[in-house]
């Protein structure tokens, strides 16, 4: 793995304090070939890019393409890839007892795990982008016991 330089350090501060739109206005100059404006990333073309990329990806504003020469296809294929994993054994046991009516409703922490299980357990199955929690919650309210 490459050690991550002091410009690189300095260029994610920078973009990373930056609100969506002002990063999105960047974006949309360098897809037109014009200078973004931010001079680091004008200062480094190519390595502002792909941090650019990787910023707005992390906040879920990656337009589809990503910026040529960026990191959007690597982006895209870590998001298609990067939660996509087995269930733990606690979730496994949580959604059993779930499943058996063993979890009360009135337990918030139990409640609140299930739920939360649920939701990945979901995620993992129709591998969605992001964690369907009120679904999670939704499924814990029908199969709970108030026993």
């Amino acid at each position: 793995m490459a050690a991550i330089n002091q410009n690189e350090i300095e260029m994610r501060i920078i973009l990373r304090s930056m609100s969506t739109t002002r990063l999105l206005q960047a974006y949309n100059s360098l897809q037109a070939g014009q200078p973004s404006g931010i001079d680091k990333v004008d200062a480094d073309r190519e390595l502002g890019v792909k941090i650019l990329n990787q910023v707005l990806w992390e906040r879920g504003r990656l337009p589809p393409g990503g910026i040529p020469g960026g990191a959007g296809a690597a982006a895209r294929i870590e998001s298609a890839e990067m939660h996509h994993s087995p269930i733990s054994a606690h979730c496994q046991a949580t959604l059993s007892a779930l499943e058996r009516g063993d979890i009360k409703c009135y337990d918030w922490r139990e409640t609140r795990s299930a739920s939360l299980c649920k939701a990945f357990e979901i995620m993992e199955k129709e591998k969605l982008p992001n964690l369907p929690v009120h679904r999670g919650w939704d499924a814990v309210k029908r199969k709970c016991t108030l026993d």
